[in-house]
């Protein structure tokens, strides 16, 4: 008896430990959502560079009027434009892994075959209007009725609902009929963007329950993005 009353204390310490820690960890808030937003547009505008993912929780984007089907793509980005990807990607129904790199208006990429690089003729990239630091600034910019939203420590979510339009430098071409549902992450220590969560059709070939996850991290970190050759 005396054993099990022992490990019940024990339990019981264990929990208000970790509950007095996790609410040390918490920033206090006294801003409004319209204030971090502002506050976080302001923090984005001097980013030089960052590294990021994009995937789909259900859908994919189409690029080139849908020669492509981006499934997956993965990062890094030096502001203004230049940026290194790894994607994953699906056309003619098979699923091919493609590393591209953008400098300014030049689009550069491997063969899926052999692994080869080459450019691609200016105006024909399937990527050339990828730019998810320009979708992450416009987000900020145009957000309508941001929302506070749970928070965990310095991070904190905000809700709200964005026009069509304002992805296109992540998607092409959109449906500017449509607005999308967004819940960005924001961290409260430095007002960076850590995630976006866009749901909605954007593009006029999405599929209706498309959702779009974007996540950021190493801002302002050091490394290089050069031509492959």
């Amino acid at each position: 008896m005396k054993l099990i009353f022992k490990n019940k204390y024990q339990t019981i310490l264990t929990i208000l430990f970790l509950f007095l820690i996790s609410c040390s960890d918490q920033v206090e808030n006294n801003l409004t959502a319209n204030e971090i937003i502002t506050n976080s547009s302001s923090r984005v505008s001097e980013w030089n560079s960052f590294r990021f993912s994009l995937e789909h929780e259900e859908g994919l984007t189409s690029l080139a009027s849908g020669s492509y089907q981006l499934k997956s793509a993965r990062g890094e980005i030096i502001l203004p434009r230049r940026v290194s990807l790894e994607t994953n990607a699906i056309t003619l129904g098979q699923l091919i892994k493609l590393d591209v790199i953008l400098i300014n208006e030049r689009s550069y990429w491997t063969n899926p075959i052999n692994q080869k690089w080459s450019e691609i003729p200016q105006g024909q990239s399937p990527f050339g209007t990828f730019d998810v630091g320009e979708v992450v600034k416009d987000i900020l910019t145009n957000i309508n009725n941001p929302i506070l939203g749970a928070q965990s420590g310095s991070k904190i979510k905000i809700s709200g609902k964005v026009a069509a339009m304002v992805f296109e430098p992540l998607v092409g071409v959109s449906d500017k009929s449509k607005i999308a549902d967004v819940v960005l992450e924001i961290d409260l220590n430095n007002m960076n963007v850590l995630s976006a969560r866009i749901e909605g059709k954007v593009n006029p070939l999405d599929e209706d329950n498309v959702i779009r996850i974007i996540e950021i991290w190493d801002v302002d970190s050091e490394f290089e993005v050069n031509p492959p050759f």
